[in-house]
């Protein structure tokens, strides 16, 4: 006959072998499905952020067409960074313009005092681009052939700013009037929320 005393030992242990077992693969199953959540979590991320990217793309491109510009431009500030600069973010250009984004990176806050001024301001810079060569945004459009630019301040909802949105005319002294100011003002309170949202 089997010892009562040995037999309940064996019992126990089996059932604390068990219960562990089942404890540590409840442990591995909560914890791989937090990784996976993480996983799809960046994903939806990634998802979102490429369906901004192509929307606020598509708007400057049809802002091409409304204001008859050969190029639409948004920079972003980076105001985190040490020293502070700010950066062309998305660009859409006419067939036979150049593509000059990559050349418009990382400028220097401190060397555009006016310019930034005027922004804060929240004031439209329209002009022929030869009053802006005494900043280096201005010595820099030249050199790609720009003539005239209008350019319109983009706040977030605490009306800070963060970027800006511009047009340039590359084969004409084009003259800027209220109905393209107006439309650059629209355009910069449509795309603040795109970018804000991005940034998320």
């Amino acid at each position: 006959m089997d010892n009562p005393v040995i037999l309940t030992s064996v019992i126990g242990a089996s059932g604390a072998i068990l219960a562990a077992t089942i404890a540590s693969i409840t442990t591995l199953t909560i914890e791989r499905r937090r990784i996976e959540k993480k996983k799809l979590d960046k994903f939806k991320i990634i998802q979102e952020r490429i369906a901004i990217d192509a929307e606020i793309h598509g708007m400057l491109g049809a802002l091409l067409g409304i204001t008859s510009s050969d190029r639409a431009y948004i920079y972003q500030f980076h105001p985190d960074n040490n020293p502070m600069y700010f950066s062309c973010s998305y660009e859409e250009v006419r067939d036979g313009i150049s593509v000059e984004v990559s050349n418009r990176q990382h400028l220097l806050l401190s060397q555009h005092p006016s310019f930034l001024k005027k922004l804060n301001d929240k004031s439209v810079i329209a002009c022929n681009i030869d009053t802006m060569c005494n900043e280096h945004i201005g010595m820099l459009f030249k050199s790609q052939g720009v003539k005239v630019a209008c350019i319109y301040p983009i706040v977030n909802t605490d009306e800070y700013l963060i970027g800006f949105v511009g047009i340039d005319y590359m084969t004409e002294h084009k003259s800027i009037d209220c109905d393209i100011k107006t439309i650059l003002s629209n355009f910069s309170f449509k795309v603040s929320s795109k970018l804000v949202s991005y940034e998320k």
